[in-house]
């Protein structure tokens, strides 16, 4: 049996997502067996306040703060994946460090499933829509394809949209500007094959 890090809570409802980004903060931050990447647990910390904040204003109808909220949310999310990757790393398949952490995680059965490359056939920013548009080509075995974005400070944000078809469209980043994105695609279980070449992306 391998197991690996559920990275699933991004689907939760935000009011879930508040509660579960707060308890895996506090343990990434305070826990010894985390220390090596308690920082991003502070970070995760800061930004989960935030995502409150704006989140309490929403609920009192001052819907000025979306585009705030919707922000640190999505700074939540990837520090969470982020501290998803580092406790993989250490858990040595020890479901004990995973709940330590407050992390589920999942059961792959044969870690050595191959999934088939993929590529972008187009991807293109729609100014009317203000949607991001892409097409892939059809991995073999592929349920979802994960899209990464790297930005123009060349941070890369691993899993920062993800199409369940080989055409799909997601919001983009909230700054203008030349990023580059790529494609994983990914089976039932998470499994990855590999991913594509990074490709231009300009959003205005």
């Amino acid at each position: 049996m391998v197991i690996f890090a559920d990275r699933s809570f991004k689907s939760k409802p935000i009011s879930k997502q508040l509660v579960f980004y707060k308890i895996l903060g506090t343990n990434i931050t305070t826990k010894p067996m985390f220390a090596a990447f308690s920082k991003l647990g502070q970070e995760l910390l800061t930004e989960n306040t935030d995502f409150q904040t704006y989140q309490d204003l929403i609920d009192n109808k001052d819907f000025r703060e979306k585009d705030k909220r919707d922000n640190a949310r999505k700074n939540c999310a990837t520090l969470g994946l982020l501290i998803c990757d580092e406790v993989n790393k250490i858990a040595n398949n020890d479901p004990l460090v995973y709940g330590e952490a407050g992390l589920e995680y999942n059961q792959e059965k044969n870690p050595r499933r191959s999934v088939g490359g993929t590529e972008i056939l187009s991807v293109e920013f729609n100014i009317k829509t203000r949607r991001v548009e892409i097409r892939v080509r059809k991995a073999d075995k592929a349920a979802s394809y994960q899209i990464d974005i790297q930005t123009p400070e060349g941070e890369t944000l691993e899993e920062f949209a993800v199409i369940s078809n080989t055409k799909g469209n997601f919001p983009p980043p909230s700054k203008p500007g030349m990023y580059r994105c790529r494609v994983v695609p990914r089976d039932s279980k998470y499994n990855q094959g590999p991913p594509t070449a990074w490709k231009d992306l300009g959003i205005s």
